[in-house]
């Protein structure tokens, strides 16, 4: 993988960073910090790799900025992004509307904001090699690449604030291609992130033929790729009875899982069992 450290050019627009031109963007927008009053709150970051066998754990202080990013897109096209998504997180904060009742256009913008967002949390970390450079510049551009998804969540916790990404999943039927994983291990991502009574997932599985699978209960999907999506419903345990807000967001990371096309499409619809032992139905 690529050394991250090493990387001297902005990751928006591939522009050469110099002295001159390098600008520092907020791990967290100072207007979202001053929002959730969370100026002095420590941020905890969990790492899973796709093998499962290496795990990184991060605490940062939301002073911390990342330096990655030329003045032109800092106060250019992300400027203008951050402008248009504060009025959105104000009203779902104050509960004056929720995810369901964001208008197409609302959407679009919050999306565009929180893969943004993922894309700098993972800009520091070893795993940024697994954003393609397409899907950086095309989110520049205002597009959103073909099998971003992005789901969302209502939420009650004491934190107001956490993010975890994971890079390992549980496919139906199990992957025994070594070219298919190594893909999945190089290319594919899920990053999620708590903001103030909000869980959001941010997801890429890069081959063809396969969907997201997800429990209907708990995942509100935000982005406009719903064929891409097969619903599944279980009678166990419930994403609300975990102890913690970081448990519960890695939970919510965890639980996007993907099943072969032939299973989604298949007129006997198969009981699914993940590695937990928690039983699934296809909806």
């Amino acid at each position: 993988m690529k050394n991250c450290s090493k990387i001297q050019e902005c990751f928006f627009c591939r522009d050469q960073l110099k002295k001159n031109n390098i600008s520092k963007e907020h791990k967290i927008p100072i207007w979202l910090q001053t929002c959730l009053n969370i100026k002095q709150t420590p941020i905890n970051f969990e790492l899973n790799s796709h093998d499962g066998e290496r795990s990184t754990k991060k605490t940062y202080t939301l002073t911390t900025d990342v330096s990655r990013v030329c003045i032109n897109c800092n106060n250019g096209w992300m400027s203008q992004l951050e402008i248009k998504t504060k009025p959105i997180f104000e009203r779902l904060f104050k509960n004056q509307s929720d995810l369901m009742q964001l208008v197409v256009q609302e959407k679009a913008t919050l999306n565009r904001w929180l893969i943004k967002t993922a894309y700098v949390y993972l800009s520091s970390t070893e795993f940024f090699s697994n954003i393609s450079k397409n899907h950086i510049s095309s989110l520049k551009a205002g597009i959103i690449s073909e099998n971003v998804q992005i789901f969302g969540t209502k939420i009650e916790a004491s934190e107001k604030i956490g993010r975890s990404a994971q890079f390992k999943w549980q496919t139906f039927p199990p992957l025994k291609n070594a070219a298919d994983n190594e893909k999945i291990c190089k290319e594919s991502y899920k990053v999620g992130l708590h903001i103030g009574n909000y869980f959001f997932l941010v997801t890429y599985f890069p081959l063809e033929n396969w969907h997201i699978a997800l429990d209907r209960r708990y995942y509100i999907l935000l982005s406009d790729q719903s064929s891409k999506i097969v619903w599944l419903t279980t009678s166990q345990s419930r994403l609300n009875q975990i102890n913690t807000p970081r448990e519960g967001l890695e939970a919510y990371v965890n639980g996007a899982m993907v099943i072969s096309e032939e299973i989604a499409n298949s007129a006997l619809k198969p009981t699914l069992i993940d590695l937990s032992g928690k039983t699934w139905n296809i909806f």
